[in-house]
């Protein structure tokens, strides 16, 4: 039931193998992942139980600029350890494109 979103199959997985690799690195007790439908962005929040996770400050920035040149964000809070990946849906790129084809 969650809409279709638009970003190359290569990038995604080599930005959520690296920070899947990170987050193991923390070697936690339980990981979650949740999906929720929010506007025209589709979100993955990534939350860490039970281990010290933070991300650098270089770290946090260049995933927010790989996201963001995906169309997409990358929010971070050490506090709650947990990472927000926000994807746009397919009819945010259908709007946007003006006529342009979209997968």
């Amino acid at each position: 039931g969650l809409p279709p979103v638009w970003i190359e199959v290569e990038r995604l997985t080599l930005l959520m193998g690296d920070l899947l690799e990170v987050i193991v690195a923390a070697r936690p007790p339980r990981v979650t992942a949740r999906f929720r439908h929010c506007g025209d962005m589709l979100k993955l929040g990534i939350a860490v139980e039970g281990a010290s996770f933070n991300l650098s400050d270089q770290k946090q920035e260049y995933y927010r600029l790989m996201w963001r040149l995906l169309g997409g964000k990358f929010n971070f809070s050490s506090m709650q350890a947990c990472a927000t990946i926000s994807l746009p849906t397919r009819s945010h790129f259908d709007q946007a494109a003006d006529g342009m084809n979209t997968i």
